[in-house]
């Protein structure tokens, strides 16, 4: 391994421990309050729980929110793996968006949830170590990741958008929005892109892959 591969991946690492650590030091506290406050509870969150309490309302057990951990570890893993396929400096264009993983800045991010359909047949992610059908992620912007690498990751053929602290959608964001993930998904792939208004405060877009 070379010294610029080395160093990004010492850089992913030295990340991974201070997420687990952050995170299991969160779960604790959730478990310990019985319930999960709205700054602090926002990052475990799958779309359709936003507006729900993880624990008084769900009654989400410690293991599955250590396992949402491991899930979004082996999800970013599997991504980072891929990006670096088209090299250092692409990878380090797209990787700076971890810092919005942690729970005092993911709720001022951009939250992206990304989800396959289970109706229709399944395809597998190109990456053993994540084999899930949905995730969540935060950034600046849409700019900040790139969607067809993580689609080789997660196949996804839907996606929810929220802007930072809850923003509602209108007109003008949602145009912007759209065109920037067109123009990521469709440099790889021959797709069909919808989007719809899911509520105020998500934007739904789904995606035909041809």
């Amino acid at each position: 391994m070379d010294q610029t591969a080395q160093d990004f991946w010492e850089k992913f690492e030295c990340w991974k421990k201070q997420y687990q650590s952050v995170f299991h030091k969160l779960i604790e506290e959730i478990m310990s309050c019985g319930y999960s406050d709205f700054d602090g509870g926002f990052c475990f969150r799958k779309w359709h729980e936003l507006n729900q309490d993880l624990v008084l309302d769900l009654n989400v057990s410690e293991s599955e929110l250590s396992n949402r951990i491991i899930d979004k570890i082996q999800f970013i893993k599997g991504y980072l793996v891929d990006i670096y396929f088209d090299g250092p400096d692409f990878a380090d264009k797209y990787y700076n968006f971890l810092e919005f993983q942690c729970p005092s800045k993911c709720d001022n991010a951009i939250g992206i949830w990304l989800e396959q359909d289970l109706e229709g047949e399944v395809e597998a992610g190109s990456y053993f170590g994540f084999q899930g059908f949905d995730m969540n992620i935060f950034c600046r912007s849409v700019d900040d990741i790139d969607l067809a690498s993580m689609r080789n990751i997660l196949p996804f053929d839907r996606m929810y958008l929220r802007q930072p602290k809850g923003k509602i959608w209108d007109e003008q964001s949602i145009r912007s929005v759209v065109q920037q993930v067109k123009e990521d998904i469709e440099f790889d792939y021959e797709v069909i892109v919808t989007p719809s208004n899911k509520s105020e405060e998500l934007l739904s877009i789904n995606f035909i892959f041809n």
